[in-house]
This record gives structure tokens, C-alpha cells and sequence, in this order.
């Protein structure tokens, strides 16, 4: 639905300038804070590249970075233990999501985590 829709939408044609003008606002700070996440997430990336144990076989030019690991359910799961959230998406990947709620020490402590993670899990696979 495009801004002159959802102004058509609402019940006072004097409330239709108003809405139209703060949605062209929120559309012009979200552009520029998507490229906040892009900038946020190509960093996290750059810091991961060459873990041992993690991997990147799908690219993510976007804000979304998507992570081959050995098991996602219960590597997401040793994340969450260290407040960093993430989306088991496949049984060997999780995915990583960058926005407005994310900054640049939030990232420093996601590539933390994700270190440590991943260092338990191939000290785990090296004991099997």
C-alpha cells in the first residue's frame, strides 16, 4: 500500500497532508538507517570471516547475515544465553538480523559471542 492509500484510509480528509507528510518523513529515515544495518552488518561479517567452525556459503549484502554452523538449533540457543538473538534457519545456518535496535557495541558483542560459540562447538566436535 502506497502513502496516498493509506491517507485515503483515514476517516478525516483535513488528518490526509498530515499523515502524508509524516509517512514521507519515516520513509526517508528508514533509507537512511537501512544503511546503518547494511554498514552494521558487512562488519559483523568481516569480523567472523575465518572463524574456525563458522562459515558463510550464502552472500548478505543486506542487513540480514546468514552463518553456517554446526548445529543451528543448539548454537542459537548458546546466543541466546549470552543475550545475542538469532534465527535457526536451516539445521546447519542461523541468521542474523542488523536494525534500528542494533548499534555499532551491540555488533562488537554479537562477533564476541559468536567467537565464543563457535569455539565451544569445535572443542565439542574435537572430543567425539
Amino acid at each position: 500500500m502506497d502513502v496516498p492509500e493509506v491517507a485515503s484510509t483515514l476517516p478525516d480528509r483535513r488528518e490526509r497532508p498530515l499523515a502524508v507528510v509524516v509517512g514521507a518523513l519515516e520513509v526517508a529515515v528508514l533509507v537512511d538507517r537501512l544503511a546503518d544495518d547494511h554498514r552494521r552488518a558487512a562488519r559483523f561479517r568481516e569480523a567472523l570471516l575465518g572463524t574456525p567452525g563458522l562459515g558463510f556459503s550464502t552472500p548478505s549484502p543486506t542487513n540480514l547475515v546468514y552463518i553456517d554452523v554446526p548445529e543451528s538449533f543448539t548454537f542459537s540457543m548458546h546466543l541466546a544465553d549470552r543475550n545475542i538473538l538469532c534465527l535457526p534457519e536451516k539445521p546447519t545456518q542461523v541468521r542474523a538480523a542488523f536494525n534500528l535496535h542494533v548499534t555499532d557495541d551491540d555488533v562488537d558483542s554479537a562477533v564476541a559471542a559468536f567467537k565464543e560459540v563457535a569455539a565451544l562447538s569445535e572443542a565439542a566436535a574435537s572430543q567425539t
